[in-house]
């Protein structure tokens, strides 16, 4: 099987990662700091009460908080500031995410993440969350595939 057919034949609901460590957009940035004290993810996808995706939190995010006061002059030192006084994970979440469908095959996956230099994707139906698929998912797959595991 060339890798061409891997990509044109595997849906991604397929190799997605299912279990989810999530953030509700009401927990407090010490919430968010546990998590990222616990483990070892850069980006937490954002639900709200019904698990719907809603947006997603980063290392970047929580860093430009916590550094505030020692960034000197920047374009976004607004947009940062008003995210420092945020009390919840809403107000300091990026709200623009790549989703997809779970049918969608790895094929456009891989492009979607390629052209918009994304490491992963999440993955949605009916607006709720139910998966992830990363870069690594899609390469640790065609390296199964191809039999070399």
């Amino acid at each position: 099987m060339s890798d061409s057919d891997i990509f044109s034949s595997t849906k991604v609901y397929e190799i997605m990662v299912k279990s989810l460590v999530t953030v509700n957009e009401n927990d407090t940035i010490n919430d968010i700091l546990e998590l990222f004290k616990n483990y070892n993810f850069h980006t937490y996808p954002v639900v709200n009460d019904k698990y719907e995706l809603v947006g997603e939190v980063n290392q970047d995010i929580i860093l430009e908080i916590l550094l505030l006061d020692r960034i000197k002059s920047s374009k976004n030192i607004h947009r940062i500031a008003i995210k420092s006084i945020s009390e919840n994970i809403k107000g300091i979440m990026e709200h623009h995410t790549l989703t997809l469908s779970p049918d969608t095959n790895l094929h456009h996956a891989a492009d979607l993440m390629v052209k918009h230099k994304v490491n992963h994707v999440y993955i949605v139906e009916y607006r709720k969350l139910i998966g992830i698929l990363s870069k690594r998912d899609i390469i640790n797959h065609v390296y199964r595939i191809r039999g070399l595991s």
